[in-house]
């Protein structure tokens, strides 16, 4: 993406995804996830402590960490920035986010970094609670933005849409890493 280093991190294990294509009680298993993510996250931040090549604190991308969180795991994402790891993360991206889950668990009042909600025009739940996390002073930050994709629904299926989404996304990350 665009000269910023990416890491996909499937948090459940395959032994855990088998069982919840049926019962679906890992994916809302939002303590389970921001545990993984945390820990990924320490385990990134720990390596580029002990590289050789490390720059400077402010201008080294390796440490200006940004998440990006699609569904259930946008709530993780949102806790983890709220917890221990506030002052690493400097960016969030949150697609077709269950944030309202993330509501249930913390305040999200420690979160410092700018956060951009990308919600599709026919998720009309998601569009409430994206709205209500951003609006609400739930989420007290200076940079928030929520943009609606027309014409997507919550996977963002639809030709073209899931590029609308990584345009997006690349924008806010070269803005805020």
């Amino acid at each position: 993406m665009e000269g910023i280093s990416t890491l996909l991190v499937d948090l459940l294990t395959k032994e855990e995804e088998k069982i919840d294509d049926f019962t679906r009680e890992h994916r809302f298993n939002i303590p389970l996830l921001t545990d993984r993510l945390m820990i990924v996250t320490k385990y990134i931040l720990n390596i580029s402590n002990q590289t050789t090549t490390k720059k400077d604190y402010t201008t080294n991308s390796f440490k200006r960490i940004g998440f990006f969180g699609a569904s259930t795991g946008a709530a993780a994402c949102l806790i983890a920035a709220d917890g221990p790891l506030s002052d690493k993360i400097f960016a969030i991206v949150s697609r077709g986010g269950r944030v309202d889950l993330a509501t249930k668990h913390t305040s999200l009042k420690k979160i410092t970094c700018p956060c951009l909600f990308i919600v599709g025009e026919y998720d009309s739940d998601l569009i409430e609670w994206n709205s209500q996390v951003k609006d609400l002073h739930i989420l007290d930050v200076k940079e928030k933005q929520m943009i609606i994709i027309p014409g997507a629904t919550h996977l963002f299926e639809e030709e073209g849409k899931l590029e609308e989404v990584a345009k997006y996304s690349t924008a806010w990350f070269m803005k805020y890493l």
